[in-house]
């Protein structure tokens, strides 16, 4: 009876640990570096229609962007 207890508890232990580390980490910045840049305006604009016929707009950026260094990096990125 002991022993199974125990092996319950460590189930729920590696469960409990493994999912606060899912909830908390971002796994997609692991390893990566941060840079820094100021959004003054859209290089251009475009819309699209979704499959519902929703129009969206995306917005493209091509700007100098910053470690924190001060190493500069050009920064190609889009956001909707």
């Amino acid at each position: 009876m002991k022993k199974t207890l125990w092996i319950i508890i460590g189930i729920l232990l590696v469960l409990v640990v493994g999912a606060a580390a899912l909830l908390s980490v971002d796994f997609n910045r692991l390893g990566k570096q941060a840079y820094y840049a100021e959004i003054t305006k859209s290089d251009h604009i475009t819309e699209d229609k979704d499959a519902s016929g929703v129009v969206y707009k995306t917005y493209h950026y091509k700007l100098p962007a910053y470690d924190k260094n001060g190493n500069k990096k050009n920064a190609h990125f889009h956001c909707f």
